[in-house]
């Protein structure tokens, strides 16, 4: 299965045009998007968590970019989330015993339906051991509202996007493409399940696709109406009918329950705050004045406050072993130098590397592509009249079919 495939195969809880998005950069039309999207954490992370960042005895988990069941590409390079880390971070949480409070930091605009259920599930049951609050800064939609409808509190900004309770099935028709190409697909379904591969261009087909949707659909609405305590017909009528809400908007109906910010829901569930010792001491120079940012040097720093100090360093080492983890996650054969420079010899992180792995097979391509293209002049043509045998001949269909396959391959 090819990686278009992969992505049309599945049903999505996404915002259409991040869903075309995606598809885009998987026929890599959008390679300079990519690059201008790359950005780099600095975050202080929380122990043991490969994301979630502390503040005091609240975890913030970022909930961002295009929601997947398991890390890959597409989550090193855009930006998105993977499920499977997203339930790693929760975990590590709350079984943290410093840990009271946990905010799950969204702006994304949904993804893969296939996780977003049992990670929804799995923050609607942790409700019971520690107060988890979703904030929506900028877009909670589809799955990514599915993941915060099952917080004990949903807060958003005043201009944030809320709500489009959907499902959507993606398909390619890719069948003008291929016979162009001169490419003809035959399948061939075992008579006993003509539902197997429904095809989305018959009636018969799209019903059985339609289905599919209705019953993801079904379990989206009667989860958010568990998760917010209303009724199914409460969703159904007033939650925006697959639409988005901004702020104000979306608590009156109950999308969510309140207007704030970031900085205020963490403000608000911290119960620790910095050590008063600390702060005397950076009073003492004079109650008039302040450090300036020539005198707060990392010397400065290490001599007065060796506990930040220490921090600083613990935190750098944390982030250190996750961006080699995530580089070698990328490992395959005949990268090996590369992985190896990028992780030990350069500060790229795997979404960087991940560009170089996609502009190496660019260009691996194209010159398999022009020797294949001098090989076949190298060809001597056939006499015009020379009578050959039939071993000949089959001779001659197999190598026209091989090079044929080959030119396929790589795109000629």
């Amino acid at each position: 299965m090819n990686i278009i495939e992969a992505i049309t195969s599945r049903a999505w809880a996404i915002q259409p045009e991040v869903l075309r998005l995606i598809l885009e950069v998987a026929n890599r039309e959008r390679s300079d998007s990519i690059v201008e999207a790359l950005e780099k954490r600095k975050d202080i992370q929380l122990e043991n968590a490969r994301l979630a960042t502390t503040r005091n005895d609240v975890a913030i988990i970022p909930v961002s970019g295009p929601i997947f069941k398991y890390a890959n590409m597409f989550t090193m390079i855009s930006g998105g989330s993977s499920l499977q880390i997203l339930m790693r971070d929760l975990n590590t949480a709350l079984e943290n015993p410093d840990i009271k409070n946990i905010i799950l930091n969204i702006d994304s605009p949904g993804g893969e339906v296939n996780g977003v259920s049992e990670f929804a599930n799995a923050i609607y049951a942790a409700r019971s051991q520690k107060n988890i609050v979703a904030y929506v800064g900028g877009l909670g939609a589809s799955a990514a509202y599915w993941i915060a409808s099952a917080a004990s509190q949903i807060v958003v900004d005043e201009t944030a996007l809320v709500g489009s309770i959907g499902v959507v099935a993606s398909y390619i028709d890719d069948s003008e493409r291929m016979a162009k190409e001169g490419v003809k697909e035959i399948e061939i379904i075992s008579s006993t399940s003509p539902n197997k591969r429904p095809n989305p261009a018959s009636e018969d087909g799209r019903a059985v696709i339609q289905a599919r949707v209705d019953a993801i659909q079904e379990v989206f609405v009667e989860t958010v109406a568990r998760n917010r305590g209303v009724a199914v017909e409460t969703v159904l009528e007033d939650f925006g009918k697959g639409d988005v809400l901004i702020g104000k908007n979306a608590v009156q109906v109950g999308l969510a329950d309140r207007l704030g910010s970031l900085e205020g829901v963490i403000e608000a569930l911290s119960t620790n705050h910095i050590n008063q010792k600390e702060t005397a001491k950076m009073s003492t120079k004079n109650d008039a004045a302040s450090y300036t940012a020539e005198e707060i040097t990392p010397q400065f720093i290490l001599d007065n406050f060796p506990a930040i100090a220490e921090g600083f360093r613990e935190d750098g080492k944390l982030a250190e072993r996750v961006r080699i983890q995530e580089i070698h996650a990328l490992s395959r054969p005949g990268l090996e130098e590369l992985i190896h420079d990028s992780m030990f010899h350069t500060d790229s992180d795997a979404g960087e590397v991940a560009l170089r792995i996609i502009e190496k097979d660019k260009i691996r391509r194209k010159a398999e592509s022009a020797a294949l293209k001098e090989d076949a002049k190298e060809v001597p043509p056939l006499a015009a009249n020379a009578p050959e045998s039939d071993e000949a001949a089959e001779q001659k269909m197999v190598d026209a079919a091989v090079i044929h396959g080959l030119n396929k391959r790589v795109n000629i």
